[in-house]
């Protein structure tokens, strides 16, 4: 395999067909693969296959990260196509900002918005049964004052004392998490057993001052709670969503579950 005998010589640089990996390794100890020259004679690549890592330009951007790229057989339970099999995924350092992708955001209030342990995940074929086929984005969202009442409701009124959300999903313009175990209750019966957030990229149009595209951004807040209701032995079970529209707090709530 050419990744393989490149590779493990150590260049500056790989070009594979869909992505150039600069400073490719192989992501094995040191002890099983030992350095060796360029004239040296190649190496043979393992039955098992192998896990090829170097850095990347995001998207083909100015944003670098580090990629692991499986190069592998695909497993007896994976159904492949014509395409060759490809799943990888790509982690970058400190804090993002999704103008490092989308320049249409860079200097709006999207741009506020902290990232951090971010990784973008790929598969072609379902080898990630947990995963649905395409890209995926993983991070956690710091919730700081930047999100304005979104942080004052969190902090103030639920009580979540390090609002720090790890979020997953696939690429889209909505991106959201649950707290793990928060929860938050009144006096008068009514208990949030679920917290999370949504965060939500709204895409329009806009005629002036010319004809362009635009991309605002919002949040809410949703979960699950149950309310105690008199004469009832077993509460009543309800999901909720809390829309921050302004300065204003609009609470929703359906019921869920068993109707009793």
């Amino acid at each position: 395999m050419l990744a393989w005998n490149v590779a493990i010589k150590g260049p500056p640089s790989l070009e594979l067909p869909e992505i150039v990996i600069q400073y490719p390794t192989i992501a094995q100890p040191p002890d099983e693969i030992p350095p060796i020259a360029n004239h040296a004679p190649d190496i043979p690549v393992p039955k098992s296959g192998f896990v090829l890592q170097g850095e990347v330009h995001v998207f083909g951007g100015a944003l670098v990260g580090s990629i692991q790229k499986w190069m592998a057989p695909p497993p007896n339970d994976v159904i492949v196509g014509t395409d060759p099999p490809s799943i990888e995924r790509v982690t970058v350092e400190g804090d993002f900002h999704m103008s490092m992708l989308i320049p249409l955001l860079r200097g709006t209030p999207y741009d506020d918005i902290s990232f951090r342990n971010v990784a973008f995940y790929h598969q072609n074929y379902a080898f990630d049964k947990t995963k649905s086929i395409g890209w995926h984005f993983n991070a956690d969202l710091v919730i700081d004052y930047s999100c304005g009442l979104l942080y004052q409701i969190l902090t103030q009124v639920l009580q979540v004392d390090n609002p720090v959300l790890s979020i997953h999903n696939s690429f889209g313009f909505i991106l959201d998490g649950i707290f793990p175990n928060v929860t938050f209750s009144l006096d008068s019966g009514l208990t949030l057993t679920s917290i999370g957030v949504r965060l939500l990229g709204i895409a329009g149009f806009s005629f002036t001052p010319e004809p362009h595209s635009t991309l605002s951004f919002g949040f809410d807040i949703f979960g699950d709670m149950k309310l105690n209701v008199p004469g009832s032995v077993v509460p009543m079970d309800l999901h909720y969503d809390m829309d921050l529209i302004g300065n204003t707090v609009i609470l929703n709530a359906e019921m869920s579950g068993k109707i009793w």
